[in-house]
């Protein structure tokens, strides 16, 4: 099971999505909106909520996978590279979720000691 849990209850979804495509690369992590978001999420939540991250866009938006080393037609593995559909009137009205990371205010404290288990009480 390990040695800590993460309560789920104290979490909530926020799935973005955009039909702009300009706007597409500026929601992924390094981008200037996904930056302004998370600058938002900081003063808005602070360290009441953890914040799971989607977004949700047609699959035309997203650039098909292939290998390259221009910055232009760059890629995020496991985020933007996707193969194209075989069936063309298919791809019209598909939707890819793009899985962004969390927000996540309050750190674990992994570096515990025994004081912290009993209280330090003196005997």
């Amino acid at each position: 099971m390990g040695t800590h849990a993460t309560d789920v209850n104290g979490q909530v979804l926020l799935q973005l999505a955009t039909e702009k495509p300009d706007e597409v690369r500026g929601w992924l992590p390094g981008g200037e909106l996904f930056s302004d978001l998370m600058a938002l999420l900081h003063v808005w939540l602070g360290s009441h909520l953890d914040v799971r991250l989607q977004l949700c866009v047609a699959r035309h938006l997203l650039p098909d996978a292939q290998l390259c080393c221009q910055q232009e037609h760059a890629v995020q593995l496991g985020r933007t590279a996707v193969l194209r559909p075989l069936d063309a009137q298919k791809q019209a009205d598909d939707r890819v979720t793009i899985y962004l990371g969390r927000y996540q205010r309050v750190r674990e404290n992994i570096h515990r000691r025994e004081s912290d288990e009993d209280g330090d009480y003196r005997s």
